[in-house]
């Protein structure tokens, strides 16, 4: 990129948009470096396990009612948790994905 003068400069009206030194290879290193651990803190949110937690248990929940005879007792009120926890997990899941997907 230092070689071509018309690159170069190309590069730099770009990075003056978004305020980085793009021929700069030193300040690029360190951009890369900030935003793969950005990602990785990402990855690692709490959200993200907590939601397919609740997925997981909403929907294997309508599998253990009949196992349970005070579930089976309360089938509405069972089947009813099962899918708020399956609504609530997908949207756990799609909130940290949409994070990650940010970062």
């Amino acid at each position: 990129m230092r070689a071509d003068a018309r690159v170069r400069e190309a590069a730099r009206g770009i990075g003056a948009r978004y305020g980085v030194d793009y021929p700069d290879d030193e300040a690029v290193a360190a951009l890369l470096t900030e935003r793969r651990r950005s990602l990785e803190r990402e990855q690692r949110r709490p959200a993200a396990y907590l939601g397919l937690l609740t997925l997981m248990a909403g929907m294997f929940l309508p599998f253990g009612i009949p196992l349970s005879p005070v579930l089976d007792a309360h089938l509405f009120a069972a089947l009813g948790t099962a899918g708020g926890l399956t609504v609530i997990g997908a949207a756990l899941l799609v909130h940290a994905r949409a994070q990650w997907k940010h970062a």
